[in-house]
Order: C-alpha cells, then sequence, then structure tokens
C-alpha cells in the first residue's frame, strides 16, 4: 500500500507539532520513504523512541538509511503488529497514514481498537487521510476528546484526525 503523492514537507511538519514534550514512545504505522517520519524525529523530545511498522521492503530499506538511534524501522503487517504494541513499551502517540480505504469495516475498528488499548491514559492516536473515512471510528473509542483539522497545502488535502484516550 501507498500513497498516492507523498505527504508534503507542510503536512509532515503539521502533524509534528502534535508531539508534545513528555513523549517517550512514538508507534508510525506506514511511514512510506519517511516524509512524516523525519518531522517526527526533529519534533521528538532527545529520550523518545520511534517505532515505525512498514509493509514494503522498498520504503523500509529507505527508512534503514534514516541514522537517528531512536528510530527503529519493523518490517511486517500493521494489522498483526497493532495487536501487541505493548512490547515496545508503554505507547504516548500513535501516527497513521495508511489508507484505511483499502481496509474493511471491521478491520479498520480493529486496528483503531487495538491501536487505543496500547496508549497510556493522555495519549494519542493522529490519522492523516485524505477523507474523513476514520471520523466515527476514531470517535467511537476516543469519544468527546476526538478533533480534527484540514491540512489544505498538502495534494490532496489532508484531514488530520486526533483521538485522545
Amino acid at each position: 500500500m501507498a500513497a498516492f503523492f507523498p505527504s508534503t514537507r507542510f503536512a509532515a511538519q503539521r502533524i509534528a507539532g502534535e508531539v508534545c514534550s513528555e513523549c517517550k514512545l512514538i508507534i508510525e504505522y506506514g511511514p512510506g520513504d519517511g516524509v512524516v517520519t523525519k518531522e517526527l524525529l526533529k519534533a521528538m523530545p532527545l529520550d523518545c523512541r520511534l517505532v515505525a511498522i512498514e509493509s514494503n521492503a522498498d520504503f523500509v530499506g529507505e527508512l534503514e538509511k534514516i541514522t537517528d538511534p531512536r528510530l527503529k524501522v519493523v518490517f511486517g503487517d500493521v494489522v498483526q503488529i497493532s495487536k501487541n504494541l505493548s512490547s515496545f513499551g508503554e505507547v504516548d502517540m500513535i501516527v497513521s497514514g495508511i489508507p484505511f480505504s483499502f481496509f474493511n469495516p471491521q478491520m479498520r475498528e480493529e486496528i483503531i481498537r487495538d491501536s487505543y488499548d496500547a496508549l497510556r491514559p493522555g495519549g494519542r492516536i493522529l490519522l492523516y487521510q485524505v477523507s474523513l473515512l476514520m471520523l466515527p471510528c476514531l470517535k467511537k473509542q476516543c469519544g468527546k476528546s476526538t478533533r480534527w483539522f484540514l491540512e489544505p497545502r498538502n495534494v490532496p488535502p489532508y484531514f488530520i484526525m486526533i483521538g485522545e484516550k
């Protein structure tokens, strides 16, 4: 799976701007070639780790060129890995740009539920998508602590949705 167009630096910076100064562990689903990953690394505290889960071997090769020791690249399927996120530690934030429209509704809900369950209290899920398809699913898990905004400087524009535990 991959996006039709890579994320712009504007979108990547806006996403990274949501990283809190207390974060110790961020999980990124579907980092692709690392545009958002690099911005997350810039925004993260020095003692924070980033686990990037990618299913495309070519993208894994690109991600492994990033020399930041805080980054751990994991080659695998988000559906399976999201079931055991606690193996990485207590999760502060999950960032995902995977195209959820490729999954059936049950699988989408399962990924979000498993992700939510892995978050520490106050942890957040951030989804950046080309539609609001995932907003009801995020609201179902996170309730009223869900918000969204539009990043128009991406092609196509991104809806950035954030739910808090």
